[in-house]
């Protein structure tokens, strides 16, 4: 059996947004997922959390985002957000979340890019927040959610 060989992907953009979807409509809700560089368990120390955490809830406010909820993984982030008046486009409010826990971590954290899921009007949002902060316990981290000392609920 041949095997084809998968096509280069670094070294070149990997753009995962959809073209001509306006990501600074308000009221939409997305549920974005970001991982840690290369996948390392980056997101055990406690600090290092506070950290994360407090820069998503000032550049969400910053940004002109609702933060629903979200939480911190050992090696990726979860956040659901709901965009208020004059947002700034998504990734731009992802890429001020990014850079600045980096630039104050004094370390690189967060692989290229991010995933998005653009939550449709049916669904639920209280639904999608439980999914998001039962992460812990379906890691087998914790036994209950509201035991994972980093996730936000503002729900």
């Amino acid at each position: 059996m041949l095997l084809m060989e998968r096509p280069k992907t670094w070294g070149r953009s990997r753009a995962l947004r959809i073209k001509e979807f306006d990501y600074s409509t308000p009221g939409r809700a997305y549920h974005v997922v970001i991982g840690s560089k290369d996948r390392q368990r980056l997101f055990v120390d406690p600090e290092l959390n506070k950290l994360i955490l407090n820069t998503l809830r000032s550049m969400a406010n910053a940004d002109h985002y609702r933060l629903v909820c979200a939480c911190l993984m050992p090696d990726h982030f979860h956040v659901l957000i709901v965009a208020g008046e004059a947002p700034k486009p998504l990734s731009q409010m992802v890429r001020d979340v990014k850079a600045l826990s980096s630039r104050e971590a004094r370390i690189a954290l967060w692989q290229r890019g991010f995933y998005e899921h653009i939550v449709r009007t049916d669904e639920i949002l209280e639904t999608i927040a439980l999914y998001i902060i039962s992460n812990p316990v379906r890691a087998g981290l914790t036994d209950r959610p509201e035991d994972w000392p980093w996730s936000i609920r503002s729900w």
